[in-house]
């Protein structure tokens, strides 16, 4: 997991508060990480924390190995009352002469002695307010209760305590927790001893494996705790009161997952116990904290009468690329947050191969295409950057976070792993794991591992993946006889790239017909251009350039291989082929390779295949380029277009989900009616949409659970003020938490002019959550026809969208922790280029101007340059074709 930092203030001694953001301007600037004058060996903290009260106070005792004379300490402590400190070593106790704060981050302590190298105790006694916006050491009010729940990634365990907070300082923790007598207290280990304190109780948890600061965990509160059975280590999962119900889905996928990772790696979990908590209130999916990982509630509780095959596969996902971060980041961790990316990339690659061990029938590895375009889409604009990025500081963190860091890192993880073969790549990594369990490594670490496994030049092909941005383009062409060229450049949809065009070193992966066989042929493509052999007497019909899919790269044929990979070939073709043949077609034509007419046709074609994941990935397709293709004047035949398209594949799956039929069955069929009534217009589909929204709330049994997120969403189109301020209640009133997601979605679905006024004025106004915030306005794009698709760059809103998010600014902003705000941005995006000069001006103001809004308006401005380009190219002639394939009503 990735998150944005915070940025706020520093220590000070003898109960002086800490600097507020608005005097950080004083401080002086402190180097963006520690030094090893010091370095700390284990860290003790003892909290008095009662979720009940708005602060708390605690302790912490930090052993030291001072490696060379000096008069000052650096650490991390942010937004804390200090009220002592003082320094214990061999030759007596030593008080600080001065406290200098550095920056928002760290604090000096100066001595007016040097301090002689040794082993030393730093005490520290300070207070704190809990964080109430889901980061740090946070406060949740649910049911009337008080809660506590910590989110420390990237960043944030220097608000809470403080500490040596970078990721190379793996210590042991010991925790106390002195708490309320009637709450329960969890942490990253089991409980040593527990004892009563009057009204409260004293809590000592073993001292953890040497982990970094970011993976220490706490949560506190009149938890429910449901058993895990079966699995190698003690395990619970952990709820607020009253919802425990919920976990039983979790509990029994638990031991499985473990199982698989435990497998594959060759060595048993490597903490003492497992515990899964659910927070109301989490800004992420969820978080690694070994032994204790916490996960938004909407993440990994569900109805087990309720539930859909997909909310269960999404639950089991976010689990397994949790569990796979205990051995991959936890056991073995960066050194530096420039290797973030490795930690995300194999848990997202990890995920996928167990949960296809696990639940064969979900087909994760096919799915994980659709995570994979999305890195594609923000890897082929020039504003995009290199996956392994130089950090800085804690303020250049959040740039690290989103597609690239998770889906292009596991595809070129998928990529490098089908070239050595699983085997070599596997015991790569378990040689990996050995070297440098319970310490630090870095991304180069592994791949030499694998290298000497492989006896392939890993390093240095991975680091043309890592080290420079963008995405190849392998172009293949005849050169006569049976062999081909295989060229290479860097894909654009949009723009020019500054600097010389990257040379990268790709395996790439042929296959193509050869008399009555398929054969595939793997060329190292590491110059400009190369020339392969096929072994065929002449070249095939066609060359599926991508064998497998598994390559990361975009790839352009001939005119007459394109016409057969989506015609005659598509019989010979994986279903990740297939997909791959129209991912990389989509983003010809935003490159200007393709024509929009073709491209349609091409959807068309493919809307027949018989495999549902295929058939997501051409309404995929649609949905990237239908607001470019059309205009007002082509809307209505587009809509009939669409009709005519997709109303087969609905009638082939049904209305109604079949007894035993494939999760991405009932996927596709929920994705179907979202096509049909909303790019379609059908007003069968919209009605059929109401009567499921209508049997949920009546009887929430009673509507098939993969067709409840389309019922309420689409249901509410056509919706009036008394369905809305239904919705509201209900909203209101959940106990689900994904039925709290599901009705703010359906507030923000109305087309009702006044009730989307209505539903914007609640998110400023009602009882949102921090993660809640963007739901209602995100729910109004004009894109995003497959719930939860993701654009590089931000959806498609409406001018009347930017209106209100630009002069909502401060309000949105103050809803979630500061350096969030980026994320907000979102929502002026749009298929108008005219946009750009307007948003630069207004986050001129320095105000405006928090960390990843300049990098966030680069990605906008190349989706919305991309966007009103391919409008121009392409929607007058769509138009045409579109009059001349569409009946005149």
């Amino acid at each position: 997991m990735s998150a944005f930092p915070r940025c706020a203030p520093l220590v000070a001694l003898a109960s002086v508060l800490l600097l507020a953001p608005s005097h950080a301007a004083r401080a002086q600037q402190a180097p963006a990480r520690l030094d090893h004058s010091a370095m700390p060996t284990a860290e003790s903290v003892d909290l008095t924390c009662d979720p009940s009260k708005p602060d708390y106070s605690g302790t912490a005792r930090i052993t030291l190995d001072v490696k060379q004379a000096t008069d000052t300490l650096r650490f991390h402590a942010r937004s804390l009352t200090v009220d002592s400190a003082t320094l214990d070593g061999s030759k007596g106790t030593l008080k600080p002469s001065a406290i200098e704060p550095l920056d928002p981050d760290q604090v000096r302590l100066r001595f007016a002695a040097p301090i002689a190298p040794g082993t030393y105790t730093l005490d520290l006694a300070f207070h704190n307010r809990y964080n109430v916006r889901a980061i740090s050491l946070y406060k949740v009010m649910t049911g009337g209760r008080s809660y506590l729940f910590t989110q420390f990634e990237d960043t944030e365990a220097r608000e809470a305590f403080p500490c040596w907070d970078e990721p190379e300082f793996k210590i042991p923790w010991r925790m106390t927790l002195r708490v309320p007598a009637a709450d329960m207290a969890v942490g990253n280990t089991p409980v040593a001893s527990e004892s009563p304190a009057g009204a409260s109780k004293v809590v000592v948890f073993q001292p953890t494996r040497p982990i970094p600061s970011y993976l220490v965990a706490i949560a506190v509160g009149p938890f429910d705790a449901v058993p895990i059975v079966g699995m190698s280590v003690p395990g619970r999962v952990i709820t607020v009161q009253g919802a425990s119900a919920l976990a039983a889905d979790a509990a029994q996928a638990a031991p499985k997952l473990l199982a698989s990772l435990e497998r594959y790696f060759g060595r048993p979990y490597p903490y003492e116990k497992l515990d899964l908590i659910a927070a109301p209130e989490f800004l992420f999916g969820a978080m690694e904290n070994a032994g204790a990982i916490v996960f938004a509630d909407r993440a990994l509780l569900v109805d087990p009468a309720t539930a859909s095959a997909e909310q269960r596969t999404r639950v089991f996902s976010v689990m397994a690329h949790e569990m796979a971060h205990q051995w991959f980041g936890d056991l073995v961790t960066m050194k530096w947050w420039d290797d973030l990316w490795l930690n995300e990339s194999f848990a997202t690659w990890m995920a996928d191969k167990t949960m296809d061990d696990v639940y064969p029938d979900d087909r994760q590895g096919v799915n994980a295409l659709f995570g994979v375009q999305r890195a594609f889409t923000t890897d082929s604009r020039p504003s995009t950057r290199e996956m392994r990025g130089k950090i800085v500081g804690a303020m250049t963190l959040g740039e690290t976070a989103g597609e690239l860091t998770y889906n292009k890192g596991g595809a070129v993880l998928t990529m490098f792993e089908g070239w050595v073969g699983p085997e070599k790549f596997r015991a790569g990594v378990l040689d990996y794991l050995k070297a440098h369990e319970w310490g630090n490594a870095e991304g180069r670490d592994l791949w030499l591992a694998i290298g000497k496994q492989s006896g392939e030049d890993v390093d240095r092909a991975m680091a043309s993946f890592l080290d420079q941005p963008g995405v190849p383009l392998v172009t293949l062409e005849p050169a006569g006889g049976g062999k081909v060229k295989l060229s290479q450049g860097r894909f654009l949809t949009v723009g020019e790239a500054p600097g010389q065009t990257p040379l990268w070193r790709i395996p790439v992966s042929l296959r193509y017909p050869a008399g009555d066989k398929l054969r595939t042929l793997r060329v190292w493509l590491t110059r400009p251009d190369t020339v392969a052999d096929l072994g065929t007497a002449a070249i095939p019909a066609w060359v599926m350039p991508n064998a497998g899919a598994s390559g990361y790269y975009r790839w352009r044929v001939p005119e007459g291989m394109r016409d057969a990979l989506t015609g005659a070939a598509r019989g010979s073709l994986t279903a990740r082929e297939r997909m791959d043949v129209i991912f990389n077609l989509t983003a010809q034509l935003r490159a200007g390779g393709e024509h929009g007419d073709r491209h349609l046709q091409m959807i068309a074609t493919m809307s027949g295949d018989p495999e549902p994941e295929v058939l997501r990935a051409d309404m995929e397709a649609l949905d990237e380029t239908r607001i470019a293709l059309t205009t007002p004047t082509s809307s209505a035949a587009f809509a009939a277009w669409v009709r005519t398209t997709f109303d087969p594949p609905l009638r082939r799956l049904g209305l109604v989900p079949r007894p035993g039929e494939r999760p991405g069955v009932s996927t596709s069929r929920a994705l179907l009616l979202r096509v049909l009534g909303d790019a379609g217009g059908s007003t069968q589909v919209l009605a059929y949409a109401e009567s499921l929204s209508r049997g949920y709330r009546n009887s929430p049994t009673s509507v098939p659970p993969s067709l409840v997120d389309v019922g309420i969403v689409l249901g509410a189109r056509r919706g009036d003020r008394a369905m809305f301020e239904d919705y509201r209640r209900r909203f209101e009133t959940a106990t689900l938490p994904s039925d709290r997601g599901l009705y703010l979605a359906g507030m923000g679905s109305f087309r009702d002019t006044s009730l989307r006024a209505s539903a914007l004025e609640y998110t400023l106004k009602g009882p949102l959550r921090p993660q809640e915030t963007l739901v209602i306005p995100g729910a109004m794009r004009e894109d995003g026809l497959s719930v939860g698709s993701g654009r590089g760059g931000g959806g498609m809103f409406s001018e009347e969208m930017m209106r209100w998010a630009l002069a909502h600014w401060d309000e949105l902003v103050s809803k979630m922790p500061p350096n969030f705000a980026a994320r907000n941005l979102s929502l002026t995006g749009g298929c108008a280029k005219d946009r750009e000069a307007e948003l630069k001006a207004f986050f001129s103001d320095p105000k405006r101007n928090r960390p990843g809004i300049q990098p966030t308006l680069r990605r906008m401005a190349d989706a919305m340059d991309e966007c009103s380009s391919l409008h121009d190219r392409e929607a007058e002639r769509v138009e045409r074709w579109l009059k001349s394939v569409v009946a005149a009503p």
